[in-house]
């Protein structure tokens, strides 16, 4: 039998989460490289994977994986801004000392999960064009290695024009959630 419990943020809690985060992000600091944001990220989904933990804190810690998958796609090519606006958001996984440290059992990474669960719904915008970004991309090899097309045609000129439609959508979304409580990254 499943349970659904629900909660509700106040902007008082937000504001202390958001207290966290950039008391995380003050510690690492600016000196931290791009690729070391995504490898601590990456430690933490790994090191979480070998942990017994709920199916909801597991769900919220898999659905990380998407935006460092996106970080690091080479075809994605995605805007400095944008990349940067994803690194503000991984950089609490670079504090291994968060609000509940996760070597605490049963608890330890409740609060990752929060979190995770908050830039994944400021992000949303971001994961669905991914998503259908990656989508395209095996679809269009898959009919162009059936049709034999791959010989005329290189993969970047059949990525780009995709690319640049999706990340115009990016921005068309994004420029919609403006009402809404956001993370300051």
């Amino acid at each position: 039998m499943s349970v659904d419990i629900t909660f509700t943020l106040s902007n008082k809690d937000l504001d202390h989460f958001q207290e966290i985060i950039d008391r995380a992000r003050k510690s690492a600091g600016n000196s931290l490289p791009a690729g070391a944001i995504e490898a601590a990220t990456r430690e933490m989904i790994a090191a979480a994977s070998q942990q017994h933990m709920p199916d909801f804190i597991a769900a919220r810690i898999s659905g990380l994986s998407a935006l460092v998958e996106m970080l690091e796609d080479q075809d994605w090519q995605l805007g400095e801004s944008d990349a940067d606006r994803i690194r503000r958001a991984l950089v609490y996984f670079c504090e291994t000392d968060d609000l509940i440290p996760d070597h605490v059992p049963g608890i330890g990474l409740l609060d990752d999960a929060l979190y995770i669960q908050l830039i994944l719904d400021e992000l949303q915008g971001e994961i669905v064009t991914y998503e259908e970004f990656c989508a395209y991309r095996t679809e269009e090899e898959i009919r162009r290695q059936q049709a034999g097309d791959e010989t005329d045609v290189s993969r970047e000129d059949w990525l780009a024009a995709k690319r640049e439609s999706l990340h115009k959508q990016l921005k068309e979304r994004r420029a919609k959630r403006r009402g809404s409580w956001r993370l300051r990254w």
